[in-house]
């Protein structure tokens, strides 16, 4: 591979007198160190098995996980903590243990928290227990894993792996990673085969490194016990793993290149062998060796520029490797990671009271929706409720608060904020316990929005302030008279009553006023209005009774379901908008007549083929055509009457 490939200066070949020399010295001295430092004894670690739910927050700091169990028979000289599901600005935290000898380091680049210095097994266990995440996370999972040891494990196939850094030869990395013992378990250069084992390597270890696969005939020859290749020229572009359980697979064929400028050329692209995994970078493998096409027959992996990709290098450069521990012949079953999974249960507020209500003016506080629901997990933090729109007098209290809560309203804001944190079910109970005050009435329209801590929020709609209002409600009642809706109801009490605005509505959440009657004013009364206007299925009815000084309540909402057949005569109306004459124009017999939208009949006509009624006479506006057949079968359309 050209420099130009890659911005990292490539060594030039040594002789083989030196390099042999080398390989000797650095045997000896690794030989010493890890004979030392080898990890050989029997270190199980266990936890919490259940899924830890909590509550998504960006600055809450969750403990994963204090039961954290270690067996206490060895002395520890190293674990990691590793998220994986790992995002930027995911925080691994812990507390240290004066005298403990232990010292921690969070890369929050990896998502990997080391721990470093030999001490007992309480020590480490006690530390390990601390370990808490801070996670801008908001839905879905993650997991974090606690390993024994300075590898890191990857669930995908059960193997740990480590990234040892300095400059290394092939071979002596080769070597190195031989040696190399975790807690039984033997070392080896990575063999990758799979995207996610990739991935993996390439997230967490975040450097260059030398990888177990290489093309030269003699190390293939001595991985398959054979002579599979009787020379370079034969074994040029056939790539193998030459370490680990993998060793002596044939996982790569032919190098990329053309024939100008490649040795051995194939002419194409990398192809995989018996459908094993390949990540090559682009151009790779190509033999390529400052400005020789020769020579490159050890792999690597990339892990800055074609992050994750694969390439093949003279084997005298120099540069870390990756270990990974697992699979071996021989190999003790040892269970040195534990992972608890995170599940973050996003927090949810909702009510249900209708838009459009009134709060009485006046100095009671008066709650204002009392079916509040709260859902999530844990201890819950950030919470607030605020008028918008707010009018100045607006008030709003709480009931009693729990240990740890406190509020504070603020008057020019409208918001009642909260500090402390408490579960999904004293916000709920705080929530409906809300009150509202003011001392004098105000028709603006406002809004109270209820929320909690990063996805919780309910907003009440449409509230206002009236005056107490003098009447009392007796009765309010619908029924279906042919396809007519008649409403009736009854009051007591009234005092400067003015009128009742009948609202309809097809859905029971959206009214629009139909009419408007004239209240009796004062003591017990009943009234009545029939709607000829009405839907085919479901209709909603209620009253807005409005009193002389603008004040102003609602009735229940009564419902009432009509069943419409399909006319048999059909009925055109024109011109619409009419003037003076409206002309009919029908298939049948059939009786028109006209009503105001006040439900009175200020017309009636009947039409065989065509005709016409006279609406010079009727004053401008709105009107309801309702046209019945000989079966009763009734149409009803809108005009418009104009001047």
């Amino acid at each position: 591979m050209s420099q130009n490939e890659r911005n990292k200066p490539i060594k030039n070949q040594p002789k083989m007198t030196q390099v042999f020399t080398k390989l000797i010295a650095a045997a000896a001295l690794v030989t010493a160190a890890f004979a030392a430092n080898a990890q050989t004894a029997s270190a199980p670690i266990t936890g919490n098995a259940s899924t830890l739910q909590v509550t998504p927050s960006s600055t809450t700091a969750y403990k994963v996980d204090s039961t954290i169990l270690l067996d206490a028979s060895t002395n520890y000289t190293g674990a990691t903590v590793s998220i994986n599901g790992f995002q930027s600005g995911d925080v691994l935290a812990y507390t240290s243990i004066s005298g403990s000898g232990i010292t921690g380091s969070y890369n929050s680049t990896t998502g990997v928290l080391t721990f470093t210095g030999s001490s007992s097994a309480l020590n480490y266990q006690n530390i390990l227990r601390s370990v808490t995440l801070t996670s801008g996370t908001t839905s879905g999972s993650k997991s974090v894993a606690f390993s024994i040891g300075s590898a890191l494990t990857y669930s995908g196939n059960g193997h740990y792996y480590q990234f040892i850094s300095g400059g290394n030869s092939w071979g002596t990395a080769k070597y190195r990673a031989d040696t190399m013992r975790l807690y039984g378990l033997h070392g080896y250069l990575a063999t990758i085969t799979s995207q996610g084992e990739n991935d993996f390597i390439t997230n967490k270890l975040q450097a260059d490194g030398w990888i177990g696969s290489s093309d030269d005939y003699k190390h293939i020859n001595m991985a398959t016990g054979a002579t599979t290749y009787a020379n370079q020229t034969a074994s040029e572009g056939h790539w193998y793993w030459v370490t680990g359980p993998e060793k002596g697979t044939n996982f790569s064929n032919t190098n990329y290149g053309n024939s100008n400028n490649f040795y051995n050329y194939d002419n194409k692209a990398p192809i995989a062998a018996n459908g094993m995994f390949i990540n090559w970078n682009s151009s790779e493998p190509n033999n390529y060796k400052a400005g020789v096409w020769n020579g490159e027959n050890s792999g690597e992996i990339y892990s800055s520029g074609a992050t994750g990709k694969w390439n093949d290098l003279d084997s005298t450069n120099s540069l870390g490797f990756v270990v990974e521990y697992g699979g071996m012949a021989g190999d003790p079953s040892i269970a040195l990671t534990f992972t608890r999974s995170i599940q973050y249960v996003a927090v949810a507020v909702n009510g249900s009271k209708p838009n459009s209500r009134y709060v009485t003016a006046g100095t009671a506080r008066q709650t204002m929706d009392t079916t509040i629901t709260v859902t999530g997990v844990g201890s819950i933090g950030t919470a607030s409720v605020k008028i918008n729109n707010l009018v100045a007098g607006d008030t709003l209290s709480t009931g009693t608060l729990p240990n740890g809560v406190t509020a504070a309203y603020n008057a020019a804001t409208g918001a009642l904020t909260f500090t402390g944190t408490a579960t999904a079910t004293q916000w709920q109970t705080i929530f409906r316990n809300i009150t509202y005050s003011r001392s004098n009435a105000s028709t603006t329209t406002r809004s109270i929005t209820f929320a909690l801590g990063t996805t919780g929020s309910y907003t009440l709609n449409e509230f206002f302030t009236a005056n107490p209002l003098a009447l009392t409600w007796v009765s309010f009642d619908g029924r279906a008279v042919n396809e007519n809706a008649e409403l009736t109801w009854a009051t007591a009490d009234e005092k400067n009553t003015a009128t009742f605005d009948i609202e309809h509505s097809t859905d029971g959440a959206s009214f629009e006023r139909v009419a408007t009657i004239a209240a009796k004013g004062t003591g017990n009364n009943t009234y009545d209005f029939t709607d000829i206007n009405t839907a085919n299925g479901a209709n909603y009815y209620r009253l807005k009774q409005v009193d002389n000084d603008g004040s102003f309540q609602y009735s229940k909402v009564v419902k009432v379901n009509i069943g419409k057949e399909t006319a048999a005569a059909t009925v055109n109306f024109y011109p619409n908008p009419a003037k003076d004459v409206l002309n009919i124009a029908t298939t049948g017999d059939v009786m028109v007549a006209i009503f105001n939208m006040n439900g009175v009949n200020v017309a009636t006509q009947e039409v065989n083929g065509n005709g016409q009624i006279t609406v010079s006479n009727l004053p401008e506006g709105m009107y309801i055509c309702r046209v019945a057949n000989a079966n009763g079968v009734l149409q009803n359309s809108k005009i418009q009457i104009i001047k």
